[in-house]
Formats: structure tokens, sequence, C-alpha cells
């Protein structure tokens, strides 16, 4: 059973347009955490992509440290260059 794929599209150009897609989801998912204050949180986001969703939180609310996961190895290297 093959555990990994490299991208969830065919497509690459549908999983770049994903980051633009998707931001008004992260947005609002940033604003339903209940503590304003991440500064010694360990955040882990499954089913990262590129890692958008990471990048959007520590920009509004710097956290001590994060992972992300994907099962999409190509977006996770992608993520990891950013």
């Amino acid at each position: 059973m093959k555990s990994l794929v490299d991208t969830w599209s065919k497509k690459p150009s549908e999983e770049d347009s994903m980051t633009e897609e998707h931001a008004w989801i992260r947005r609002e998912m940033i604003k339903c955490i209940p503590n304003p204050n991440l500064s010694t949180a360990r955040v882990l986001d499954v089913g990262c992509n590129q890692g958008g969703f990471l990048r959007m939180l520590y920009d509004t609310r710097p956290f001590a440290s994060g992972m992300g996961v994907d099962l999409a190895r190509d977006r996770v290297a992608l993520a990891n260059a950013a």
C-alpha cells in the first residue's frame, strides 16, 4: 500500500491556487482560537499542504514552534523551502 502521494491534484497549478483560495478559511480558523497568546504553544497542522496556515497563524499570533504534516510529499517540500 502506498502511503504518500506527490500532490493531491494531478494538476500542480490547482495545488498552488489553494494558497489564496483557502486564505479566508484560515483567517476564520485563527479567529476561533480561544487563547490570543500562543507564545509558548506548539502547533501541529495536519494536512498542511504548503504550510499556509502555519505561516498565517505565526504572522498574526506568533507561537513557540510549529510542525506541518501532509501525505503529499511535494507540498511539504514546498512548505519547507518557503
